[in-house]
């Protein structure tokens, strides 16, 4: 009798979980609920600006960007001694930018606002993505290269 209490018990406490259990995070903004309006918009793509504008310091480098300076890797590179995990950029929190322009691009469409609107903050976008794709080319081509 006492095991037969035990699993009954166990069942309704389980079974008036289920609510609790299956609620959506309350701290997520997903698309559905984000994308409404042109402000949605706006702030979304005013984030690119603050993580990926170039800073002062990488912007003034000096010699950094040019033919006068080597390589610390050149030896490596050159003596085939080099692999993936000499090369810098390739890690997660580098493609973040990326996966959050491209996240905008499959999501934007579903705010209410004109279509001259949506082409707008869809050219920011893609803007930001080729700068992103042209950033990760001219650092690639300095490494070879010096």
């Amino acid at each position: 009798m006492k095991k037969i209490f035990m699993l009954l018990a166990s069942v309704a406490l389980f079974g008036s979980c289920e609510d609790f259990l299956s609620k959506e995070d309350p701290n997520k903004i997903d698309a559905p609920s984000y994308f409404r309006n042109e402000t949605d918009l706006q702030t979304y793509v005013n984030g690119f600006l603050q993580t990926m504008s170039p800073t002062a310091a990488s912007v003034a480098t000096g010699d950094a960007r040019t033919d006068c300076l080597a390589w610390r890797g050149e030896y490596q590179f050159l003596t085939d001694n080099f692999d993936a995990d000499d090369q810098s950029g390739w890690g997660t929190s580098d493609w973040e930018d990326l996966r959050n322009i491209n996240y905008f691009l499959d999501n934007f469409r579903q705010a209410a606002v004109s279509e001259t609107t949506l082409a707008h903050y869809e050219g920011v976008a893609r803007f930001w993505r080729a700068y992103f794709y042209w950033k990760c080319y001219a650092n690639l081509y300095i490494k070879v290269r010096a």
